[in-house]
């Protein structure tokens, strides 16, 4: 679901995942696991601090496509909170909006086949018009579905072909979780 809010938006879902919690919050904060699962990310890489602790820095990079071209978004994510039952982590974006601010929460709760993930994505844009929120939300509340699908689906153990993963990465919208 898509919520406007002041300067930007709120996405909710959630997902049953097939793992304990425990085993979960590997697949929500190990880079290598990362850029498996999340829509349209290049690379994950540890710029400071171990990958499942208060303080981690890590920088993601988004591969961007438009008719006008290509290129590549670097975000800097901070795990604000972890826990057994909660993740979360705050990005900021440096080179395209100063004030770009992205904050994904994770809360996990222990279900009998697994883990219910429930997944909150706050993203606030300085002087982001509601027209243009409304629209960036809908599209990137179907990457995060489909993000969250392809998460239960690889910690699983499935197996995805590479080019069905590709056509489906390239019509959404990339984004770090």
């Amino acid at each position: 679901m898509v919520e406007l809010i002041e300067g930007g938006y709120q996405l909710t879902a959630q997902q049953l995942v097939p793992l304990s919690p425990a085993d979960l919050l590997d697949w929500l904060c190990q880079p290598e696991l990362m850029r498996q699962w999340m829509q349209g990310v290049g690379r994950v890489d540890v710029v400071d601090g171990n990958p499942c602790s208060r303080g981690c820095l890590t920088t993601v990079s988004l591969g961007m496509h438009s008719p006008f071209g290509g290129g590549e978004w670097n975000l800097t994510g901070r795990i604000d909170d972890i826990g057994p039952a909660r993740l979360v982590r705050t990005y900021s974006m440096q080179t395209f909006h100063s004030g770009y601010t992205r904050t994904v929460s994770y809360d996990l709760a222990p279900d009998s086949v697994g883990t219910l993930l429930d997944c909150q994505v706050r993203t606030k844009i300085p002087g982001l018009r509601p027209r243009a929120a409304r629209s960036g939300g809908k599209g990137e509340e179907k990457s995060l579905r489909h993000s969250l699908t392809l998460l239960s689906r690889l910690s699983a153990g499935e197996r995805v072909a590479p080019l069905r993963r590709f056509i489906s990465v390239s019509s959404r919208s990339p984004q770090a979780l």
